[in-house]
């Protein structure tokens, strides 16, 4: 016994007829379908984003079929609306969930098996009806089950199955081979209905990444729908070449990158290109969300509550990168007026004009554009002629080495967002640059192309304290303020033959070691002052001959820097030194003056008491002598007399001592109270207003 050699042909037949027999549902709702209403405008962001609006006709009740990725689905979800123009509506917009297929197909009681299909299909129809068609007659009735049964064709036998019913018209039950059978169709409804959404479910996971978007409008008569969205899209961006000519002015033109990475070609569409960049995020409302339930036994209901799902917002940034430069001769000139920038400016006409969009600015092209899917393109988007804008030359801070720049003033009426400038002279590249930020109207920026050797920089900074220029008293604390400055000496040396003006940028002081340091007012003022750059304008004269022109530039910052000092540690010397300067106010100076009188009483009566205190260590060691000798001297004649002696210092001592113990009591008492004084006074000393 063999396999059977049409066994592939009744896996095909399987499918077919199963679909067959649900086509009353299937086929009839894709007939009803529309082609998808065409993309008609496209408006691309700086942040990853891109509007998408379809315009299309309709006709009657239409239902609308829009098909996107998976990951797509987020963003159509949160931004999709739908407008009938002719007075229909859009009743519903049904989407493919995003149920695993298991999920989708789990109250569905039918499933296709692998092989045989038709035969596993047809057993799991039990009671169901169907009707069979063999040849010129039909046969109906109810699925009992099938049953193998074995021919021989040529020198095989193979193995195949029949179908067993019972016939609708009394007939008993009847065996139908299967492989002599035309067609089987379903006449139960709810069944076909079943069979109709398995195949959908399985036909549309060959595509798992595309995903289907039903509109249903509702409406009479012929009509226009328009339907729009987000989507995240490749971010537009902008480059630059700039045309330089001795005799004539520069002209900045622009062109627009932009990728078409969808699935469909955009033809003749509306396109439009914002500058600024909205605020954006994702928030996942396609994935189907399911709370974990408790599982309950017999008993009373738990109190645990459904758990929640959270959204993660986020932002597109993107990030673009600096190119090279090349040099150039000093002054950056290309010889007299060329008819290649002639040429360039005649042939390059804009295809987009620039417009307000509320805090934003966009540019939207003046014509319809083409872009197939998964290609890209350059569109122009501005020519201008760009007066009041000199070739200067440009020192970045620290640098060795000035460049040549364009000093650009944005007169275009434009807004002009950041990208690459690759610059020209006559038909040579003299360099590229970089528009680092997006520049607004009258706006200023500058764009270095090509290093200038022929300037050399020398920079060189020290940082110094100045001689304290204040001083207060505030609660027994003397506050002394003196000036920390750093000072930065520019040396430029010009060995060329051309004179310029110069910008150099002079780097500030940053982070917490740049707290409080200002710029102090010097000869030359900034031109201009930027985030963490001061920006100086300087005539750089050339050469004389050999003699390089030298140019100087000193530019000091500053910052009060407080040293406190507790007014009582000071000497008296310290406090008639500090009343003799003029940093302190004359109410500060007499108060100094004051107080270094007290601290002269109170440094007298401390030496008083060092003194008596030395006075009474010597009176006890005499007093310990004299003790010693009394004891030791015996009471005779001669020894009598050093008795006496011993007996008179003995009581000296003694008497003496009494008195220090009261000059030391008087002398404490007068320091204690000088020294409370002192600490009252400096607490209670405020500076006249």
């Amino acid at each position: 016994m063999v396999v059977c050699w049409d066994e592939a042909h009744w896996r095909r037949r399987a499918v077919v007829l199963a679909w067959a027999g649900a086509s009353l549902v299937g086929v009839a709702m894709a007939q009803d379908d529309k082609p998808p209403v065409p993309v008609r405008k496209v408006v691309l962001y700086k942040h990853g984003i891109g509007f998408f609006e379809r315009r299309g006709m309709v006709d009657g009740n239409a239902v609308v079929s829009l098909s996107f990725a998976t990951a797509q689905m987020k963003d159509v979800l949160k931004s999709l609306f739908a407008v009938d123009l002719g007075g229909g509506r859009v009743a519903t917009a049904v989407y493919d969930s995003q149920d695993p297929i298991a999920k989708q197909l789990e109250d569905i009681p039918y499933r296709v098996p692998d092989e045989p299909a038709l035969k596993g299909l047809l057993a799991q129809l039990q009671g169901v009806r169907v009707a069979v068609k063999v040849g010129m007659r039909e046969a109906r009735g109810r699925v009992l089950g099938t049953e193998p049964e074995q021919r021989r064709v040529g020198d095989e036998v193979v193995t195949s199955h029949r179908l067993v019913l019972l016939r609708d018209d009394g007939g008993g039950i009847e065996a139908v081979p299967l492989l002599d059978a035309e067609a089987v169709e379903v006449l139960d409804a709810e069944v076909r209905r079943d069979l109709g959404r398995m195949m959908e479910v399985l036909g549309k996971a060959r595509h798992a990444d595309r995903k289907t978007l039903q509109l249903h409008a509702a409406g009479t008569g012929r009509r226009e729908l328009r339907v729009g969205y987000i989507l995240e899209t490749p971010v537009w961006k902008t480059s630059y070449r700039l045309l330089l000519d001795d005799d004539a002015a520069p002209v900045l033109q622009g062109w627009a990158i932009v990728e078409n990475r969808t699935d469909e070609d955009w033809h003749d569409v509306e396109l439009s290109f914002v500058a600024g960049s909205p605020l954006s995020f994702v928030m996942d409302l396609y994935t189907s969300h399911y709370p974990e339930r408790p599982v309950l036994q017999l008993g009373p209901l738990s109190d645990d509550s459904a758990s929640e799902s959270l959204f993660d917002s986020e932002h597109w940034n993107t990030a673009v990168g600096l190119g090279g430069g090349a040099g150039g001769k000093f002054g950056g000139r290309g010889g007299g007026r060329s008819r290649t920038r002639d040429a360039a400016i005649a042939s390059f006409v804009p295809a987009a004009r620039g417009a307000a969009l509320g805090e934003l600015f966009s540019y939207a092209a003046t014509a319809p554009v083409t872009i197939q899917r998964q290609r890209a393109a350059l569109v122009p988007i501005l020519q201008s002629e760009l007066r009041d804008c000199p070739r200067v030359l440009y020192a970045r801070p620290r640098a060795k080495h000035p460049s040549h720049a364009l000093y650009l003033h944005n007169r275009t009426g434009l807004t002009l967002e950041r990208g690459p400038v690759t610059v020209f002279g006559g038909s040579a590249c003299l360099g590229e640059s970089l528009l680092r930020r997006t520049l607004g109207e009258e706006q200023r920026a500058l764009l270095p192309y090509a290093l200038e050797p022929a300037v050399e920089i020398e920079v060189r900074s020290a940082m110094t304290k100045e001689p304290v220029t204040r001083a207060s008293l505030t609660r027994g604390l003397l506050v002394l303020t003196q000036e920390q400055v750093r000072e930065t000496r520019y040396v430029l040396r010009n060995r060329g033959t051309r004179a310029a003006t110069l910008y150099l940028d002079h780097q500030r002081i940053g982070g917490r070691l740049g707290e409080g340091f200002a710029l102090r007012p010097s000869v030359k003022p900034p031109h201009d002052e930027l985030p963490g750059v001061a920006r100086f304008e300087l005539s750089m004269p050339a050469a004389d001959g050999a003699v390089p022109a030298v140019v100087e530039l000193v530019v000091q910052e500053a910052r009060p820097q407080s040293t406190k000092v507790q007014l009582s540690s000071l000497m008296s010397t310290e406090l008639r030194a500090h009343a003799a300067q003029r940093y302190a106010s004359q109410a500060l100076r007499g108060f100094l003056a004051e107080m270094a009188e007290v601290m002269d009483a109170w440094a007298a009566a401390e030496a008083r008491l060092k003194d008596l205190d030395a006075e009474r260590d010597r009176l006890a060691a005499a007093e310990a002598i004299a003790r010693e000798n009394l004891r030791v001297l015996r009471d005779g004649p001669a020894e009598r007399v050093l008795r006496d002696r011993s007996i008179a210092r003995l009581t000296h001592a003694i008497e003496r001592n009494e008195a220090i113990e009261a000059e030391i009591a008087a002398a404490q008492a007068q320091r204690d109270e000088l020294e409370s004084r002192f600490a009252a006074r400096a607490r209670a000393f405020a500076e006249p207003r």
